[in-house]
């Protein structure tokens, strides 16, 4: 049988932890042990959890707080199994969601890298993602840039990743505090394509606020001076981080940041940018603002209105 470590990095997460945890429980596949790293919370999130530890399956690793990059790294050392599952302490993942994956690693042993698909839901409206490419009709192997031009082909709650393939690439880049997960998309896109299954099998929650309160330039993020050897040899890449720089330009200059907006927009081939990302680089503070208030209302309503599109 395939066996899962699933790794959820916890920090501050007591109004949802419990429904997480009892979605991964409540698994038709039960090959899986489950790795809850408590990263340093000071609500009662570490109380709920132990609540589940009679489960066998179910392991509790306690840290300072590092940061969710360093809590997913700490899960999948401790890890026991070949492939590992991430979950978000928030999100929840339908019954079927690993006898998905365990399908799709039989139909192709050779592969490393899989997702599946999920609904993003904001507030209590839930919506399907929308991706750069036609979405298969079946399980398929698709390139992560080339899919990944609106939402992202794969998220912290849908991926399986085999250990094989971190070890090439190395984990989670503990220095970052904000887009962590990207970061390492790109590493793992780079090296492999994702199997990727257009079965929704995850609900990825946001809160509908939006933004956060702290600076982005506060935050250490995406070092995109990493992968300049790789957008040079792969345009499709370099589209694919020019609309993440484009995404972070944007909230600089939200957050009123205009000289960390400014070096971001200056990196941006803006050939890459759709006439409205054009028009949204050029916005002022004051414009963005306004926008962006509109969208959280769109959203709230049901209606996706992401910046990529």
């Amino acid at each position: 049988m395939i066996a899962f470590s699933i790794v959820i990095p916890v920090y501050n997460k007591e109004a949802f932890i419990g429904k997480t945890i009892e979605s991964v429980l409540a698994q038709s596949y039960v090959g899986f042990e489950l790795i809850l790293v408590n990263d340093g919370s000071t609500d009662n999130s570490e109380t709920i959890i132990k609540d589940y530890t009679n489960d066998t399956r179910v392991r509790l690793v306690s840290q300072e707080n590092q940061g969710a990059a360093a809590a997913r790294n700490r899960g999948i050392a401790e890890a026991k199994n070949d492939y590992i599952a991430l979950l978000d302490a928030d999100d929840l993942w339908y019954a079927d969601h690993l006898q998905t994956h365990a399908k799709n690693i039989q139909a192709f042993p050779e592969k490393e890298l899989f997702a599946s698909n999920s609904y993003l839901q904001v507030g209590n409206k839930k919506r399907s993602r929308v991706f750069s490419i036609p979405t298969p009709k079946k399980p398929s192997l698709v390139d992560f840039f080339e899919a990944s031009l609106i939402d992202s082909l794969i998220n912290s709650s849908t991926v399986v990743i085999k250990r094989s393939l971190l070890d090439r690439c190395g984990g989670f880049d503990e220095r970052l505090t904000r887009t962590e997960d990207t970061d390492l998309w790109v590493r793992l896109a780079h090296e492999t394509q994702v199997v990727f299954d257009p079965k929704h099998t995850v609900c990825v929650v946001r809160d509908s606020k939006g933004l956060s309160q702290k600076s982005v330039a506060q935050q250490h993020k995406l070092k995109f001076e990493k992968f300049k050897d790789l957008e040079a040899k792969n345009p499709t890449a370099k589209r694919y981080l020019d609309l993440n720089r484009y995404a972070l330009a944007l909230e600089s200059r939200l957050q009123g940041d205009a000289q960390e907006a400014a070096q971001l927009s200056s990196e941006v081939d803006l050939k890459n940018l759709n006439s409205k990302q054009r028009f949204l680089l050029a916005r002022g503070t004051a414009s963005l603002r306004m926008l962006f208030k509109i969208k959280g209302i769109l959203a709230r309503l049901g209606l996706g209105l992401s910046a990529y599109k």
